[in-house]
């Protein structure tokens, strides 16, 4: 079951920021390593993933709303958040993305080329988000019938 060896994968884990120091408890929804770092909400630094031996190994956790989890990022998800980063970017006052690239589509070409299946993202659930983060038993048990083949 090569999918689930992953030391992380199906975890909840302790991310806490470097500057203002909050602890999160974020899950992973996915059978896939999780980024090192993400985001702070509260003070937009760094969170590490801490304490590790803490980490549960949580294959049927139900998020509650406002929980943050990882989730794979779709190619229709990648591209939206990519448009906006490059949006955000494009003249940016310590790194302007305009510096790299010609025009906004030919970054958003060259970002959409480094997209791949599986990559990590991290979302504040809410109900709504059902379909995207695919969390049930249903896509666990079609990812170990593929193993199989």
């Amino acid at each position: 079951m090569e999918l689930f060896k992953q030391p992380d994968a199906m975890n909840l884990m302790w991310y806490q920021c470097k500057k203002c120091e909050k602890r999160e408890k974020v899950w992973n929804s996915r059978p896939r390593v999780t980024p090192f770092s993400i985001g702070c909400p509260d003070c937009q630094d760094l969170m590490i993933h801490v304490d590790w031996h803490l980490d549960i190994y949580a294959p049927n956790h139900t998020p509650q709303k406002g929980d943050r989890i990882f989730i794979d990022l779709s190619e229709e998800a990648a591209e939206k958040y990519y448009i906006q980063f490059i949006e955000s970017s494009w003249d940016d006052d310590e790194y302007p993305m305009s510096k790299n690239f010609n025009t906004p589509k030919e970054a958003l070409e060259n970002l959409m080329n480094d997209w791949e299946f599986g990559q990590p993202t991290i979302i504040t659930f809410s109900p709504k988000d059902l379909d995207d983060v695919l969390y049930t038993e249903d896509r666990f048990r079609k990812a170990l019938e593929n193993l199989d083949k």
